[in-house]
Formats: C-alpha cells, structure tokens, sequence
C-alpha cells in the first residue's frame, strides 16, 4: 500500500507467479484477462512468467503470441526477459531472430549471463556457424563465464549428426588442452556416434572402449547410439551382445533403446528375434516404448497376419 505499485497489481502478479509454478495454465491466462480487463500493465516479471509456464508446457505458439504482446506493450526486457525470448526463438527454430535480440541486448549495454551466451551458441550452431560458436566459447571463458558442457555438447551433437569426426577431435583436445569442461557420458556418445558415422562401426566400437578407459559411465543413450550404428552398418547379430554388455556395466534400457531394438528387427522382418527381444524386456521389467509395439504390428500386417497384428 505504501508503494507506488497498486494491490490489484501485487495480488495478479502473485496468482500468476503460482500458477505460472504450477504450470496451471487455465487459471493464470483467466488471471492475465482480468489484468488486462483491468488495464493493469504487466512488467518484465509478469511476462517472464507467462513465458516459463508455456516452455514448461511445450506452448510456443501461445509463447510467440506472449512475446508479441511485449513488444505491442513497449516493454523493456531485462536480462532475464532477454533469456526467455532468445529461448523462445530457438525453441521455435529462428537461430537468426536470437542473433538479432542478442545485438539488441549488446546495444543498451546490457551484459550477458552464462544462459546468453548458451542461448547463442545454440543459435549459431543451428545456423551451421560452428567456427563462430567456437569463437564465442572461448570469449565466454574469457569473460569469466566458464563454459561447461552445455555449449560444448551443443556442438558435439550436431558434428555427431554431421558424421564430422575431424571436428569432433578438435572440439575434445580444446576441451582437454583448455580445461574448458569434463567429458562427460553426452559429450562421449556425440563422439562414438559421429565416429561411427564417418569411419564405421570399428571406429564407433573403439571410442566406446575409450570412454570406459576414461572411467565414463556409459547410459541408456550410450546403448541407444550403438543400436542405430549396427542398424545402419546391418551388424544385427551384434545387437544382442551389446544388450548383455551393457547390462553388464549396470545400463539400463529406457523406451526409446526398446524402441530402437524392436524396430531393428522388426523392420527386416525378422519376427523370432523381433518377439523374443520385446518378450526378454518385457520378463525384465523393461518399460516398452509404445513405437515398439507398433513396429511389432507393422511387421505383421506387411506379412499379411491381420490377426496377430490384431492380437
């Protein structure tokens, strides 16, 4: 009451701060149309946390109408603002709108958090800009912002999409020879994946030993990787061993590598081990990715066995 901020104003921005924690959408659009009824302005607070409760939600259609209404209201984004909306942009994939917001944010002489610079390493990776995500990396380190694995990772994975080995050797000797960041089982898997892709699957099989010689715990990711490198190199009847060695190292399978491991068989057509892999998982407590099962049917309706598939 004693302050120039109005309790109609202090009571709406609390309600939409729960809801917004809550990710009670419902109620807190209910609650903005009744500020808005109001004419109670909202601030930088109030849009940040509209914003976060649609991310929370996967909304970002209703995120980019959110970020419209900033810009018609003329409000001016702090830092934190800032960060949603070049989140926003890359959620949506425009990599080039955050570039744009970062150089407005650089102009009013804002100075970047460790979660900006993130942000524009993700675009430009998006962009194909790896040297210049590189470049800002390094400016990141010196600007007191250490990197860790997120920027690194970004990069990681998509030489690992690429099949781009040499860039990934460089990205792991600046990682070790700087001391920029610990490997870790991600940044790995990017490795054993993209060297499979350009020299192999000898080369993917080798930097898995590599990893574990580096005392890195392999994950269900580590498995999920390996499952689509013997599918695209057609070395089926290592599927089944890699289960067992994993198993081994204590990885368990989530639904996606049931998934994967169902589909291998099962889009070659080779029913027995197709079923006997979804039955062992299945005996094990394994959760199975529903695709797995739809795989199962594809492969029965292909071969003309309407009932089992029905079954």
């Amino acid at each position: 009451i004693d302050s120039d901020v109005s309790p109609d104003f202090v009571t709406c921005s609390q309600m939409l701060s729960k809801y917004s924690e809550v990710a009670d959408i419902d109620n807190m659009e209910k609650m903005y149309a009744r500020m808005k009824e109001l004419e109670i302005m909202p601030n930088t607070i109030i849009f940040r946390l509209i914003l976060e409760a649609y991310f929370s939600v996967q909304d970002y259609s209703t995120a980019e109408t959110i970020y419209r209404e900033i810009n018609e209201c003329h409000v001016e984004p702090d830092i934190h603002l800032f960060y949603k909306i070049m989140r926003l942009q890359n959620y949506v994939n425009r990599p080039d709108q955050v570039v744009e917001t970062y150089s407005t944010l650089r102009q009013r002489r804002i100075k970047p958090t460790y979660e900006i610079y993130l942000a524009l390493v993700e675009a430009y990776t998006k962009l194909g800009r790896y040297k210049k995500a590189l470049e800002l990396i390094k400016t990141m380190k010196k600007r007191g912002k250490k990197p860790g694995e997120e920027p690194f990772s970004l990069l990681s994975g998509e030489y690992a999409r690429l099949g781009d080995a040499k860039a990934l050797d460089h990205l792991f000797y600046m990682i070790h020879r700087f001391r920029f960041a610990i490997p870790t089982a991600l940044t790995y898997n990017h490795f054993i994946e993209g060297h499979g892709k350009a020299f192999g699957i000898g080369a993917a099989e080798e930097k898995l030993e590599d990893m574990l010689a580096a005392d890195i715990e392999p994950n269900s990711d580590t498995l999920r990787v390996m499952l689509r490198l013997y599918d695209e190199y057609d070395e089926l009847d290592n599927v089944k061993a890699i289960f067992g060695r994993m198993s081994l190292l204590g990885v368990v399978p989530n639904r996606d590598c049931t998934w994967e491991a169902v589909q291998i068989y099962a889009n070659r057509g080779r029913r027995e081990e197709a079923l006997k892999t979804v039955r062992e998982l299945v005996s094990k407590g394994i959760p199975l990715h529903d695709e797995a099962y739809a795989s199962i049917i594809r492969m029965f309706c292909s071969e003309g066995n309407i009932e089992l598939a029905e079954e």
